[in-house]
C-alpha cells in the first residue's frame, strides 16, 4: 500500500520545484485525496496508535500520521525525518537552502522553525534545540509503546500494560 502511495506521487512530483511545493503536492494527495487525518475527538483511542488501524481507518495521531509521511517519503528519497516536539510530532524537510516543518495532524500544515518554538512554549514547555533533533525509529517506536501504556493504564487495562511494559524495557536497551 505505500508503495503504491508513493508510486502515486512518484508520477505527479517535480523534484526540481521549491520544496514548499513539493510538500504541498503530498498533503494534498495524503490529506484531501486519501483524506488521512488526526482523530483529536478520540485522542486516547488505542486504535489511533496502530499502524495498521490508521491504514485501514485513516484516522490517527501525530506519530502514526508523521511515520506515515516519512515511508512514503523515504521512498520518494526525500530528506524528510521526524521530530519529537514535547507534546507534538511532526515532520521536517531539511535541505542544504530549506527547512520546513510539517503538521501532520493538521492536515500538512506547512511551520517554520520559529512556530515550532512558539507552539511548545505556548504548551508551556521549555524549548531545547534537541527537541528539534531528529528521531530514530527506535525512539518513534518507545513513544508510540509510551503512549499506549499510558492509555492502556488510564483504561485500567493489566494484559495490555504488561505486554507495553516488555516492549518498553527492550526498546530502552
Amino acid at each position: 500500500m505505500l508503495d503504491d502511495f508513493a508510486g502515486e506521487l512518484r508520477e505527479r512530483l517535480d523534484l526540481s520545484v521549491p520544496a514548499e511545493q513539493i510538500l504541498r503536492i503530498i498533503n494534498d494527495y495524503l490529506f484531501d485525496e486519501l483524506h488521512f487525518t488526526g482523530d483529536d475527538q478520540h485522542f486516547c483511542d488505542p486504535q489511533n496508535i496502530y499502524f495498521n488501524v490508521l491504514l485501514d481507518r485513516r484516522v490517527g495521531d501525530p506519530i502514526n500520521l508523521s511515520l506515515l509521511y516519512l515511508l512514503i517519503a523515504r521512498r520518494l528519497r526525500l530528506p524528510i525525518v521526524g521530530v519529537g516536539l514535547p507534546g507534538d510530532f511532526l515532520c521536517r524537510y531539511q535541505s542544504s537552502r530549506t527547512e520546513i516543518y510539517v503538521d501532520v495532524f493538521h492536515g500538512g500544515r506547512l511551520m517554520t522553525k520559529a512556530e515550532c518554538v512558539k507552539q511548545v512554549l505556548q504548551l508551556r514547555q521549555r524549548f531545547d534545540e534537541s527537541s528539534l533533533a531528529p528521531v530514530s525509529a527506535r525512539r518513534i517506536l518507545l513513544r508510540l509503546c509510551a503512549q499506549l501504556h499510558q492509555i492502556y493504564n488510564q483504561q485500567k487495562a493489566p494484559g495490555q500494560i504488561e505486554r507495553l511494559q516488555r516492549y518498553l524495557v527492550a526498546l530502552a536497551k
